[in-house]
């Protein structure tokens, strides 16, 4: 997700699988079964994903508010950085929560590349590298904008943003 030089302060986040099968423009290879990312292959509540969360008591902070003690689960696109501030919902201590995934899909021919981007009003993956991440996306760039921003006016960035690493 993000290019070699880059810092990111999450243990483990960089202990992904290589892509297979799979890219930001096409999507999935149509024949492949065993991608990375994972694809579902049925929909359906017996087709379901199923996770069970535990926590040891000595890791539940009794003082939290009500209705905060639990965990915050992010669903994001593959190559988008997920952000606790968006997309996510509450998996209270104790309850179950079903939750339903509506994609939302937008495709678009080889020929709207011949017009400018700024009159078809998006990017594709060749033409806006940026500096943190490897795929372009409005989310990756968004973040980007946020980091560039913060470092300018504090001259530094929040522990979850990207940074370059020291030469």
């Amino acid at each position: 997700m993000f290019r070699d030089n880059v810092e990111f302060n999450l243990p483990d986040f960089h202990s992904t699988s290589q892509i297979q099968h799979w890219d930001v423009e096409s999507g999935f290879t149509a024949s492949q079964i065993h991608t990375y990312p994972q694809r579902a292959l049925r929909i359906g509540q017996k087709n379901a994903f199923y996770v069970l969360m535990k926590t040891r008591k000595s890791d539940i902070e009794y003082e939290c508010p009500m209705g905060e003690s639990g965990y915050r689960v992010i669903l994001h696109f593959p190559s988008c950085y997920p952000d606790v501030t968006e997309n996510h919902f509450t998996v209270p201590l104790g309850q179950s929560v079903t939750g339903v995934i509506i994609p939302h899909m937008i495709k678009t021919s080889e020929g709207v590349k011949r017009f400018h981007p700024q009159t078809r009003d998006c990017y594709f993956q060749s033409e806006r590298p940026l500096k943190y991440f490897k795929v372009y996306t409005q989310a990756n760039c968004l973040l980007e904008c946020k980091t560039n921003y913060t470092l300018d006016i504090c001259g530094c960035v929040g522990f979850h943003m990207p940074s370059k690493l020291s030469e």
